[in-house]
């Protein structure tokens, strides 16, 4: 996909522990088997990483990666936002 996809791989796998394997863009969180506390961490990370206002409210278990990836666009204002 692009660098933000890569990048998002990237804490997933660090903070997330979650096999490099498992990332595609049409998985979702909750297939990767993030916990709660793992909402929080990635948010968290996408924060200090992207530099962005992100909530892990934001992040629902039916997100894929693809739709985390719009939602780092839109607030790094790469696309146009809702």
């Amino acid at each position: 996909m692009n660098g933000i996809y890569e990048r998002l791989g990237a804490l997933l796998t660090e903070r997330c522990k979650v096999a490099g394997d498992q990332l595609a863009p049409m998985v979702t969180l909750a297939e990767l088997g993030l916990d709660s506390l793992d909402y929080i961490t990635l948010a968290m990370a996408m924060q200090e990483e992207f530099d962005v206002d992100i909530d892990d409210q934001e992040l629902a278990p039916t997100s894929t990666l693809a739709d985390t990836v719009r939602l780092l666009e839109s607030r790094l204002g790469l696309i146009r936002g809702d």
